[in-house]
């Protein structure tokens, strides 16, 4: 694993055309994506914080002809747990100009992604995300000193849980890169803390026809406070069934939130972080929230 992060972050590293050292990203789909080629292949690439390892999926390297080393096979979680999935030989990605190489990422099965750069991306280097102007960049930890403004702690599979306060109620919300949309909390967070009668219809959030197809419920919360920074009119969304294709690590349960023993109490995803510039420090556990 030190291998695969050592190699995702260099890879990451060496996009960096900006002297200082900013590489722009598309944040159209609400989510950080790198759009490139393989072997001629359109290849998008996701950043995705709560993913706990770099993956390509199995129908895209079909497609790009990215072969497998049945000689190194990984143990996955969840429901590749008893699947075999094997690593990656070399192959190269061309990304405005710039041809950065990779081998040995699992290639598991799926066909709803391309290639996802998991957390072991934010490890070992201080990452700036600018959402306002859809950049973000690697800095040395020993360069970058900065203090945290806002309360974390790290989860289990290494993902990073923002303290946050909702109506008064603490809640840990993991930060997620990967998430468009709205904040998603439990179900039983909302419920435990009675936050059902904050439930609005989809049409008056951003997110309807999404809340609809996925049968999801909408809050309009009145006062979340994040760090230093609260929001007076906060939109978030809990129940239903959020069909989850590139939470690997944690297997498909039909959710990018487990429905039972959850560690957190819900994702803060694209309408939240969009907001501001971010730096994280993912192996000391500090986070600073700007508004740029």
């Amino acid at each position: 694993m030190a291998a695969i992060i050592g190699l995702v972050t260099s890879a990451a590293l060496a996009l960096e055309t900006d002297p200082e050292g900013w590489i722009a990203f598309d944040g159209s789909e609400g989510q950080i994506g790198l759009d490139g080629s393989v072997n001629g292949e359109p290849v998008r690439i996701i950043i995705d914080s709560t993913v706990n390892t770099s993956v390509i999926s199995t129908a895209f390297a079909e497609r790009a002809g990215i072969r497998k080393d049945h000689k190194v096979e990984f143990e996955m979680g969840g429901s590749l747990a008893n699947k075999r999935v094997y690593a990656s030989r070399r192959f190269e990605v061309e990304i405005d100009g710039s041809s950065l190489n990779f081998s040995g990422l699992p290639i598991v099965p799926g066909d709803g992604f391309d290639m996802i750069l998991g957390h072991p991306v934010f490890e070992g280097a201080v990452v700036q995300i600018d959402y306002p102007n859809q950049r973000f960049r690697f800095l040395s930890p020993e360069a970058v000193k900065f203090e945290g403004n806002t309360e974390v702690r790290r989860g289990p599979l290494g993902e990073l849980m923002v303290e946050t306060a909702i109506e008064g109620n603490r809640a840990w919300l993991t930060l997620d890169t990967g998430l468009p949309g709205a904040t998603l909390l439990t179900e039983d967070f909302v419920i435990s803390n009675g936050l059902e009668d904050k439930r609005i219809e989809p049409a008056q959030g951003t997110d309807s026809e999404q809340t609809e197809a996925d049968a999801l419920q909408m809050l309009k919360l009145d006062r979340v406070e994040l760090g230093p920074y609260r929001f007076e009119q906060f939109l978030a969304r809990y129940g239903g069934d959020e069909k989850r294709t590139m939470d690997v690590g944690r297997g498909e349960t039909g959710s990018r939130i487990r429905k039972d023993r959850s560690h957190h109490d819900g994702l803060l995803g694209y309408e939240v972080l969009k907001n501001f510039l971010i730096t994280t420090d993912f192996s000391n556990g500090k986070l600073h929230l700007h508004v740029p």
